[in-house]
Protein backbone atom coordinates (compact mmCIF):
# COMPACT_ATOMS: atom_id res chain seq x y z
CA UNK A 1 0.00 0.00 0.00
CA UNK A 2 1.19 3.33 -0.80
CA UNK A 3 1.51 5.80 1.98
CA UNK A 4 1.74 9.49 2.42
CA UNK A 5 5.21 12.03 2.51
CA UNK A 6 4.58 11.96 6.11
CA UNK A 7 4.36 8.05 6.85
CA UNK A 8 8.61 8.55 6.34
CA UNK A 9 9.09 11.88 7.12
CA UNK A 10 7.41 11.48 10.66
CA UNK A 11 9.71 8.92 11.86
CA UNK A 12 13.17 9.57 13.48
CA UNK A 13 15.33 7.94 10.68
CA UNK A 14 18.97 8.88 11.00
CA UNK A 15 18.30 8.85 7.29
CA UNK A 16 16.95 12.43 8.05
CA UNK A 17 19.95 14.21 8.68
CA UNK A 18 22.57 12.33 6.20
CA UNK A 19 19.57 13.08 2.97
CA UNK A 20 18.77 16.17 3.93
CA UNK A 21 19.00 17.74 0.47
CA UNK A 22 16.50 14.34 -0.97
CA UNK A 23 12.80 14.51 -1.93
CA UNK A 24 10.72 11.70 -0.56
CA UNK A 25 9.62 10.02 -3.85
CA UNK A 26 7.18 7.02 -2.54
CA UNK A 27 6.53 5.32 0.73
CA UNK A 28 5.43 1.98 0.91
CA UNK A 29 3.83 -0.30 3.79
CA UNK A 30 5.73 -3.46 2.40
CA UNK A 31 3.47 -6.46 2.85
CA UNK A 32 5.59 -8.24 5.64
CA UNK A 33 4.54 -8.86 8.93
CA UNK A 34 6.40 -10.14 11.87
CA UNK A 35 7.64 -10.10 14.84
CA UNK A 36 9.98 -6.88 16.52
CA UNK A 37 13.28 -8.47 15.62
CA UNK A 38 12.53 -9.86 12.53
CA UNK A 39 14.36 -6.73 10.37
CA UNK A 40 17.28 -8.68 9.40
CA UNK A 41 15.31 -11.46 7.53
CA UNK A 42 13.87 -8.26 5.65
CA UNK A 43 17.19 -6.84 4.49
CA UNK A 44 18.69 -10.24 3.38
CA UNK A 45 15.74 -10.73 1.62
CA UNK A 46 15.98 -7.14 -0.37
CA UNK A 47 19.80 -7.83 -1.08
CA UNK A 48 18.77 -11.42 -2.44
CA UNK A 49 16.30 -9.57 -4.76
CA UNK A 50 18.93 -7.23 -6.06
CA UNK A 51 22.40 -8.33 -5.74
CA UNK A 52 21.96 -10.22 -9.18
CA UNK A 53 20.60 -6.52 -10.70
CA UNK A 54 16.85 -5.31 -11.09
CA UNK A 55 15.40 -7.07 -14.00
CA UNK A 56 11.67 -6.31 -12.53
CA UNK A 57 8.63 -8.98 -11.82
CA UNK A 58 6.49 -9.62 -14.28
CA UNK A 59 6.46 -9.68 -18.35
CA UNK A 60 5.68 -5.58 -18.28
CA UNK A 61 8.08 -4.49 -15.66
CA UNK A 62 11.04 -6.69 -17.11
CA UNK A 63 10.42 -5.42 -20.30
CA UNK A 64 10.50 -1.65 -18.81
CA UNK A 65 13.63 -2.56 -17.01
CA UNK A 66 14.95 -3.94 -19.98
CA UNK A 67 13.88 -0.97 -22.46
CA UNK A 68 15.45 1.32 -19.34
CA UNK A 69 19.33 -0.25 -19.53
CA UNK A 70 19.47 -0.54 -22.88
CA UNK A 71 18.70 3.00 -23.40
CA UNK A 72 20.93 3.56 -20.54
CA UNK A 73 23.89 2.25 -22.40
CA UNK A 74 23.09 3.69 -25.68
CA UNK A 75 23.15 7.07 -23.97
CA UNK A 76 25.41 6.59 -21.26
CA UNK A 77 23.30 6.89 -18.61
CA UNK A 78 24.56 4.27 -16.20
CA UNK A 79 28.75 4.24 -16.68
CA UNK A 80 30.79 3.56 -13.62
CA UNK A 81 32.27 7.39 -13.33
CA UNK A 82 28.63 8.69 -13.72
CA UNK A 83 27.59 7.08 -10.12
CA UNK A 84 28.78 7.01 -6.52
CA UNK A 85 32.32 7.37 -6.21
CA UNK A 86 32.67 9.18 -9.66
CA UNK A 87 30.43 12.25 -10.68
CA UNK A 88 28.59 11.79 -7.22
CA UNK A 89 29.71 11.92 -3.64
CA UNK A 90 28.72 9.05 -1.91
CA UNK A 91 26.15 9.22 1.52
CA UNK A 92 28.53 7.28 3.32
CA UNK A 93 30.71 10.14 2.96
CA UNK A 94 28.23 11.91 5.36
CA UNK A 95 27.80 9.65 7.98
CA UNK A 96 28.36 10.47 11.51
CA UNK A 97 31.21 8.43 13.53
CA UNK A 98 29.01 6.29 15.25
CA UNK A 99 27.24 5.62 12.00
CA UNK A 100 30.38 4.52 10.07
CA UNK A 101 31.20 2.08 13.25
CA UNK A 102 27.87 0.34 12.39
CA UNK A 103 27.35 -2.50 10.17
CA UNK A 104 27.38 -0.71 6.29
CA UNK A 105 24.90 -3.59 5.31
CA UNK A 106 25.13 -6.36 3.49
CA UNK A 107 27.29 -6.20 -0.27
CA UNK A 108 25.00 -5.89 -2.84
CA UNK A 109 26.62 -7.65 -5.92
CA UNK A 110 26.50 -6.49 -9.01
CA UNK A 111 23.32 -4.47 -8.32
CA UNK A 112 23.21 -0.79 -9.01
CA UNK A 113 22.60 -0.26 -5.06
CA UNK A 114 25.43 -0.15 -2.62
CA UNK A 115 24.80 -0.50 1.20
CA UNK A 116 25.46 2.98 3.07
CA UNK A 117 24.31 1.73 6.55
CA UNK A 118 22.31 -0.31 8.72
CA UNK A 119 20.79 -0.36 12.35
CA UNK A 120 18.68 -2.74 14.00
CA UNK A 121 15.13 -1.36 12.23
CA UNK A 122 16.61 0.85 9.19
CA UNK A 123 18.97 0.42 6.17
CA UNK A 124 19.83 2.68 3.05
CA UNK A 125 21.46 1.88 0.14
CA UNK A 126 22.11 4.07 -2.61
CA UNK A 127 22.50 4.04 -6.78
CA UNK A 128 23.31 6.82 -8.76
CA UNK A 129 23.77 7.62 -12.72
CA UNK A 130 23.30 10.83 -15.10
CA UNK A 131 19.89 11.23 -14.14
CA UNK A 132 19.48 10.83 -10.66
CA UNK A 133 21.11 10.07 -6.95
CA UNK A 134 19.05 7.73 -5.26
CA UNK A 135 18.23 6.24 -1.85
CA UNK A 136 16.17 3.11 -1.23
CA UNK A 137 15.44 3.38 2.76
CA UNK A 138 13.81 0.36 4.25
CA UNK A 139 12.62 0.44 7.96
CA UNK A 140 10.62 -1.55 10.32
CA UNK A 141 7.43 -0.20 12.11
CA UNK A 142 5.02 -1.11 14.43
CA UNK A 143 1.38 -2.13 12.62
CA UNK A 144 -0.69 -0.79 15.23
CA UNK A 145 -1.68 -4.49 15.57
CA UNK A 146 0.72 -5.76 17.70
CA UNK A 147 3.22 -6.54 15.33
CA UNK A 148 5.58 -5.27 12.91
CA UNK A 149 5.88 -4.78 8.97
CA UNK A 150 8.32 -3.33 6.62
CA UNK A 151 8.42 0.12 5.60
CA UNK A 152 9.91 1.25 2.27
CA UNK A 153 10.87 4.96 1.31
CA UNK A 154 12.58 5.88 -1.97
CA UNK A 155 14.22 9.40 -2.10
CA UNK A 156 15.24 11.47 -5.25
CA UNK A 157 18.15 14.29 -6.17
CA UNK A 158 17.36 14.74 -9.98
CA UNK A 159 20.29 15.63 -11.39
CA UNK A 160 19.27 19.51 -13.12
CA UNK A 161 16.62 19.33 -16.05
CA UNK A 162 17.55 16.09 -17.23
CA UNK A 163 16.83 14.21 -14.11
CA UNK A 164 13.80 16.11 -13.23
CA UNK A 165 12.91 14.53 -16.56
CA UNK A 166 13.47 11.32 -16.56
CA UNK A 167 11.62 11.31 -13.44
CA UNK A 168 8.46 13.05 -14.71
CA UNK A 169 8.96 10.26 -17.55
CA UNK A 170 9.17 7.19 -15.75
CA UNK A 171 6.48 8.10 -13.19
CA UNK A 172 3.93 6.34 -15.14
CA UNK A 173 5.55 3.46 -15.25
CA UNK A 174 6.73 2.86 -11.87
CA UNK A 175 3.04 2.95 -10.88
CA UNK A 176 1.11 1.15 -13.22
CA UNK A 177 4.27 -1.48 -14.19
CA UNK A 178 6.46 -1.71 -11.38
CA UNK A 179 4.91 -0.94 -8.13
CA UNK A 180 2.55 -3.38 -7.96
CA UNK A 181 4.02 -6.27 -9.13
CA UNK A 182 7.42 -5.47 -6.85
CA UNK A 183 4.99 -5.39 -3.54
CA UNK A 184 3.07 -8.54 -4.82
CA UNK A 185 6.70 -10.18 -4.97
CA UNK A 186 8.09 -9.04 -1.81
CA UNK A 187 4.84 -10.46 -0.14
CA UNK A 188 5.41 -14.03 -1.85
CA UNK A 189 9.06 -13.79 -1.12
CA UNK A 190 8.67 -13.03 2.58
CA UNK A 191 5.94 -16.00 2.97
CA UNK A 192 7.85 -18.62 0.71
CA UNK A 193 11.54 -17.91 2.16
CA UNK A 194 9.31 -18.12 6.01
CA UNK A 195 11.73 -14.73 6.84
CA UNK A 196 8.72 -13.92 8.93
CA UNK A 197 9.21 -16.34 11.37
CA UNK A 198 11.39 -15.31 14.11
CA UNK A 199 14.19 -17.61 15.19
CA UNK A 200 11.70 -20.51 16.97
CA UNK A 201 10.75 -20.80 13.28
CA UNK A 202 7.30 -19.53 11.01
CA UNK A 203 4.93 -21.13 13.42
CA UNK A 204 5.75 -18.27 15.81
CA UNK A 205 5.07 -15.77 12.96
CA UNK A 206 1.76 -17.40 11.94
CA UNK A 207 0.81 -17.91 15.74
CA UNK A 208 1.06 -14.25 16.13
CA UNK A 209 -1.05 -13.13 12.79
CA UNK A 210 -3.85 -15.45 13.51
CA UNK A 211 -3.89 -14.61 17.62
CA UNK A 212 -4.77 -11.07 16.09
CA UNK A 213 -7.43 -11.94 13.94
CA UNK A 214 -9.33 -14.27 15.61
CA UNK A 215 -12.06 -11.50 16.25
CA UNK A 216 -12.93 -11.13 12.95
CA UNK A 217 -11.64 -14.32 10.66
CA UNK A 218 -15.05 -15.31 10.76
CA UNK A 219 -16.32 -12.15 9.46
CA UNK A 220 -13.51 -11.82 6.81
CA UNK A 221 -14.15 -15.38 5.46
CA UNK A 222 -17.49 -14.72 4.96
CA UNK A 223 -16.38 -11.28 2.46
CA UNK A 224 -13.65 -12.96 1.13
CA UNK A 225 -15.64 -16.02 -0.02
CA UNK A 226 -18.85 -13.78 -1.06
CA UNK A 227 -20.60 -16.19 1.78
CA UNK A 228 -19.30 -19.46 0.77
CA UNK A 229 -17.12 -20.29 3.33
CA UNK A 230 -19.87 -22.33 5.61
CA UNK A 231 -20.55 -24.18 2.45
CA UNK A 232 -17.41 -25.52 1.90
CA UNK A 233 -16.85 -26.25 5.72
CA UNK A 234 -20.04 -28.19 5.24
CA UNK A 235 -18.89 -30.13 2.14
CA UNK A 236 -15.77 -30.97 4.19
CA UNK A 237 -17.67 -32.50 6.42
CA UNK A 238 -19.73 -34.83 4.22
CA UNK A 239 -16.81 -36.61 2.78
CA UNK A 240 -15.17 -37.19 5.66
CA UNK A 241 -17.64 -39.81 6.39
CA UNK A 242 -16.99 -40.96 9.69
CA UNK A 243 -19.01 -44.57 11.03
CA UNK A 244 -21.34 -44.30 13.18
CA UNK A 245 -20.15 -44.07 16.95
CA UNK A 246 -16.34 -43.03 15.13
CA UNK A 247 -14.41 -40.27 15.83
CA UNK A 248 -13.11 -37.18 13.60
CA UNK A 249 -10.58 -34.78 14.22
CA UNK A 250 -10.24 -31.45 12.40
CA UNK A 251 -7.25 -29.80 12.54
CA UNK A 252 -6.40 -25.67 12.23
CA UNK A 253 -10.16 -26.13 13.66
CA UNK A 254 -9.79 -22.47 13.96
CA UNK A 255 -13.50 -20.75 15.25
CA UNK A 256 -14.81 -24.32 14.69
CA UNK A 257 -16.68 -23.64 11.38
CA UNK A 258 -15.89 -27.64 10.22
CA UNK A 259 -15.70 -29.38 13.80
CA UNK A 260 -18.84 -27.84 14.19
CA UNK A 261 -21.11 -28.57 11.23
CA UNK A 262 -18.80 -32.39 11.57
CA UNK A 263 -20.71 -32.49 14.91
CA UNK A 264 -24.23 -31.78 13.62
CA UNK A 265 -23.79 -33.98 10.54
CA UNK A 266 -22.69 -36.68 12.78
CA UNK A 267 -24.56 -37.16 16.02
CA UNK A 268 -23.22 -40.17 17.53
CA UNK A 269 -19.38 -39.52 16.24
CA UNK A 270 -16.71 -37.81 18.58
CA UNK A 271 -15.53 -34.93 16.96
CA UNK A 272 -12.41 -33.43 18.40
CA UNK A 273 -11.10 -29.63 17.41
CA UNK A 274 -7.62 -29.24 17.61
CA UNK A 275 -5.72 -25.71 17.06
CA UNK A 276 -2.47 -24.14 17.60
CA UNK A 277 -4.25 -20.50 18.34
CA UNK A 278 -5.75 -20.21 21.59
CA UNK A 279 -7.62 -17.38 20.57
CA UNK A 280 -9.40 -19.25 17.69
CA UNK A 281 -10.18 -21.54 19.86
CA UNK A 282 -11.52 -19.20 22.66
CA UNK A 283 -14.33 -18.10 19.70
CA UNK A 284 -15.04 -21.69 19.21
CA UNK A 285 -16.16 -22.45 22.67
CA UNK A 286 -18.60 -19.86 22.43
CA UNK A 287 -20.82 -20.95 19.57
CA UNK A 288 -23.82 -22.89 19.39
CA UNK A 289 -22.93 -26.23 19.76
CA UNK A 290 -19.84 -25.92 21.35
CA UNK A 291 -20.51 -28.16 23.77
CA UNK A 292 -20.42 -31.40 21.15
CA UNK A 293 -16.91 -30.95 20.67
CA UNK A 294 -13.57 -31.07 21.99
CA UNK A 295 -11.80 -28.25 22.27
CA UNK A 296 -7.99 -28.92 22.54
CA UNK A 297 -5.00 -26.48 21.52
CA UNK A 298 -2.60 -28.60 19.74
CA UNK A 299 0.24 -28.18 17.26
CA UNK A 300 -0.42 -29.94 13.80
CA UNK A 301 3.28 -30.78 13.55
CA UNK A 302 3.36 -33.00 16.68
CA UNK A 303 -0.18 -33.89 17.56
CA UNK A 304 -0.65 -35.53 20.89
CA UNK A 305 -3.12 -38.31 19.71
CA UNK A 306 -2.56 -42.22 20.23
CA UNK A 307 -1.58 -43.35 16.40
CA UNK A 308 -4.50 -44.67 14.33
CA UNK A 309 -6.69 -43.02 16.81
CA UNK A 310 -9.51 -41.03 14.33
CA UNK A 311 -11.28 -42.53 11.32
CA UNK A 312 -11.56 -39.28 9.98
CA UNK A 313 -9.61 -36.22 9.95
CA UNK A 314 -10.36 -32.84 8.19
CA UNK A 315 -8.75 -29.53 8.15
CA UNK A 316 -8.99 -25.64 6.75
CA UNK A 317 -5.97 -23.70 5.37
CA UNK A 318 -3.31 -25.58 7.31
CA UNK A 319 -1.00 -26.70 5.00
CA UNK A 320 0.15 -23.18 3.64
CA UNK A 321 0.88 -22.27 7.15
CA UNK A 322 3.26 -24.88 8.05
CA UNK A 323 6.59 -24.97 7.07
CA UNK A 324 6.99 -28.76 6.65
CA UNK A 325 3.87 -30.00 4.32
CA UNK A 326 4.71 -33.74 4.21
CA UNK A 327 5.82 -33.75 7.74
CA UNK A 328 2.47 -32.64 8.45
CA UNK A 329 0.24 -35.03 6.49
CA UNK A 330 2.75 -37.86 8.06
CA UNK A 331 1.19 -36.88 11.12
CA UNK A 332 -1.85 -36.98 10.02
CA UNK A 333 -1.83 -40.29 8.40
CA UNK A 334 -0.39 -41.49 11.63
CA UNK A 335 -3.35 -40.34 13.42
CA UNK A 336 -5.83 -41.90 10.98
CA UNK A 337 -7.28 -45.23 11.37
CA UNK A 338 -6.76 -47.93 8.33
CA UNK A 339 -10.14 -47.13 6.24
CA UNK A 340 -10.51 -43.54 7.48
CA UNK A 341 -10.48 -40.21 5.29
CA UNK A 342 -8.67 -37.20 5.20
CA UNK A 343 -10.02 -34.54 3.63
CA UNK A 344 -8.36 -30.80 3.18
CA UNK A 345 -9.75 -27.51 2.76
CA UNK A 346 -7.52 -25.36 1.25
CA UNK A 347 -6.59 -22.03 -1.10
CA UNK A 348 -5.35 -22.71 -4.37
CA UNK A 349 -3.28 -20.65 -6.72
CA UNK A 350 -4.43 -19.59 -9.48
CA UNK A 351 -3.91 -21.11 -13.20
CA UNK A 352 -5.28 -20.42 -16.65
CA UNK A 353 -6.30 -17.69 -18.69
CA UNK A 354 -7.98 -15.34 -15.76
CA UNK A 355 -4.41 -16.08 -13.75
CA UNK A 356 -3.51 -11.96 -13.66
CA UNK A 357 -6.78 -11.06 -13.05
CA UNK A 358 -6.99 -13.17 -9.88
CA UNK A 359 -3.97 -12.81 -9.00
CA UNK A 360 -4.32 -8.47 -9.06
CA UNK A 361 -7.45 -8.51 -7.35
CA UNK A 362 -6.23 -11.17 -4.30
CA UNK A 363 -2.92 -8.89 -3.77
CA UNK A 364 -5.32 -6.18 -4.34
CA UNK A 365 -8.92 -6.82 -2.45
CA UNK A 366 -7.87 -9.20 0.46
CA UNK A 367 -5.22 -6.17 2.00
CA UNK A 368 -7.98 -4.01 0.91
CA UNK A 369 -10.53 -5.91 3.02
CA UNK A 370 -8.59 -6.80 5.69
CA UNK A 371 -8.04 -2.76 6.33
CA UNK A 372 -11.56 -2.05 5.93
CA UNK A 373 -12.75 -4.56 8.02
CA UNK A 374 -10.44 -5.66 9.95
CA UNK A 375 -8.45 -2.49 10.70
CA UNK A 376 -5.35 -5.05 9.94
CA UNK A 377 -3.84 -4.77 6.38
CA UNK A 378 -0.81 -6.87 7.41
CA UNK A 379 -1.93 -9.98 8.63
CA UNK A 380 -4.32 -9.97 5.55
CA UNK A 381 -1.37 -9.06 3.43
CA UNK A 382 0.15 -12.06 4.38
CA UNK A 383 -2.60 -14.21 3.89
CA UNK A 384 -2.89 -13.37 -0.11
CA UNK A 385 0.67 -14.12 -0.54
CA UNK A 386 0.63 -17.06 1.67
CA UNK A 387 -2.10 -18.00 -1.12
CA UNK A 388 0.06 -16.63 -4.43
CA UNK A 389 2.88 -19.05 -3.04
CA UNK A 390 1.32 -22.30 -2.11
CA UNK A 391 1.45 -25.49 -3.93
CA UNK A 392 -1.04 -26.72 -6.81
CA UNK A 393 -3.24 -29.25 -5.98
CA UNK A 394 -1.41 -31.56 -8.12
CA UNK A 395 1.57 -31.61 -5.72
CA UNK A 396 -0.26 -31.92 -2.56
CA UNK A 397 -1.83 -35.26 -4.14
CA UNK A 398 1.81 -36.31 -5.10
CA UNK A 399 2.57 -35.99 -1.65
CA UNK A 400 -0.71 -38.37 -0.32
CA UNK A 401 0.06 -40.84 -2.88
CA UNK A 402 3.22 -41.38 -1.96
CA UNK A 403 2.35 -42.01 1.58
CA UNK A 404 -0.15 -44.30 0.67
CA UNK A 405 -3.15 -42.84 0.41
CA UNK A 406 -5.54 -43.94 -2.22
CA UNK A 407 -8.70 -42.66 -3.64
CA UNK A 408 -7.32 -39.51 -4.01
CA UNK A 409 -8.94 -36.21 -5.76
CA UNK A 410 -10.21 -32.66 -5.27
CA UNK A 411 -12.52 -30.47 -6.36
CA UNK A 412 -11.69 -26.85 -6.84
CA UNK A 413 -13.84 -23.96 -5.71
CA UNK A 414 -14.55 -20.21 -6.20
CA UNK A 415 -12.78 -19.60 -9.76
CA UNK A 416 -10.23 -22.18 -9.15
CA UNK A 417 -8.94 -20.27 -5.91
CA UNK A 418 -9.85 -22.39 -2.85
CA UNK A 419 -9.56 -25.93 -2.84
CA UNK A 420 -11.02 -29.28 -1.64
CA UNK A 421 -8.90 -32.36 -1.62
CA UNK A 422 -9.79 -35.60 -0.34
CA UNK A 423 -8.08 -39.54 0.15
CA UNK A 424 -8.78 -42.80 1.59
CA UNK A 425 -5.93 -44.34 4.25
CA UNK A 426 -5.49 -48.03 2.81
CA UNK A 427 -7.29 -50.90 5.33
Amino acid sequence: MRLPPTAHTNRPWRIHDIADDFTVEDVWALPTPGGPDDFPWLVRQFAERVSGGVTGDTVISRALFTIRWKLGALLGWDRPDTGTGGRLPSLYDRLPADLRSDSRGPDLGTSPFRSVYQLENEWAAEMGNTTVHAVMHLGWVADGTGGYRGQMAVLVKPNGLLGALYMAGIKPFRYLGVYPALMRAIGREWQANTVAATSHGKGVAVHTIFEKIAGYYDRMNLVMTLGRHARWCREVAAHAAPPAGGRLLDLATGTGVIALAAAKMYPTVAVTGADFSEAMLARARIKSGAGAVRWQQADATRLPFDDESFDAVTEGYLLRNVEDLPGALREQHRVLAPGGRIVILETCPPSGPLRPILEWGMSTIIPLLGQTIARDRSSYAYLESSTLAFTSPQHVANVLCEMGFQNIGWSKKFLGTNVILWADKPR
